[in-house]
């Protein structure tokens, strides 16, 4: 194989190298995004939980409110039973008292209630918190480690442009331009070979001749269907 095929097969191979790198340094970024909106959405899940109870402690307070002016109400009605001259105001008031009574021990039932769920929702939040302490602890550690990774792998792609860079200055300006513009239309796979004369890039035959020509030259020679840079392959023979 002449030097300008195994400048451009080694120039290929980093430019493969580089875009799966690079995709790779996308993921990572994207992982690490992932990660923060997790943390975000599994917060937002415990603040509402946070703001629910704390709702549910205003409300139950409100209900104490409630209860102490029914029984200032209560309080009142039963002083004003006391000095009722006749029998069908004092059977008025008293019923009065007695529905009264009747309102605060229905309202004082609904406090029990609000009461046990206060403390089950408490109860709750507390299970909560220390869950999304953990996870985002565990989250923190993953976000470390995908940041340790991302930089080691933005070092490597460095490293590859780098290569890459000393590799292109080696090949001629000509058959650069040629290479750049046959990857427009095909993609990465510029440089392929030819095995059992078919391209390997399009795998359509190739006419016997030019096969023939492939491996007896050592010139670069191009596919007639899809125009990629052809190389003879020696196929591998089969053990007996």
């Amino acid at each position: 194989m002449n030097t300008d095929l195994k400048t451009l097969l080694a120039f290929q191979a980093l430019e493969i190298q580089i875009a799966e790198t690079r995709e790779k340094v996308q993921a990572l970024t994207r992982r690490f995004s992932r990660v923060d909106e997790e943390i975000a959405a599994a917060d937002k899940e415990l603040e509402e939980a946070k703001a629910a109870l704390s709702e549910m402690r205003k409300s139950y307070r409100a209900m104490e409110s409630d209860v102490q002016a029914a029984e200032a109400r209560l309080q009142k009605s039963e002083t004003a039973l006391r000095s009722v001259k006749n029998n069908r105001e004092y059977q008025s008031l008293l019923k009065e008292i007695e529905d009264q009574k009747g309102k605060i021990a229905a309202m004082e039932d609904g406090m029990l209630e609000y009461l046990e769920n206060i403390d089950k929702s408490e109860a709750q939040l507390e299970v909560k918190e220390k869950a999304f302490q953990k996870f985002k602890h565990q989250c923190e550690e993953e976000k470390e480690r995908t940041l340790l990774e991302k930089e080691e792998t933005e070092k490597q792609l460095e490293r590859m442009r780098q290569d890459r860079r000393e590799v292109g200055g080696k090949i001629h300006p000509d058959l650069a331009k040629k290479y750049r513009l046959i990857k427009e239309r095909v993609g990465p796979m510029v440089v392929v070979a030819a095995q059992k004369a078919v391209c390997q890039g399009c795998y359509m035959n190739i006419p016997p001749q030019m096969y023939n020509e492939l491996q007896q030259k050592d010139d670069i020679a191009y596919c007639p269907h899809c125009q990629r840079m052809l190389y003879w392959k020696k196929e591998q023979e089969t053990p007996s």
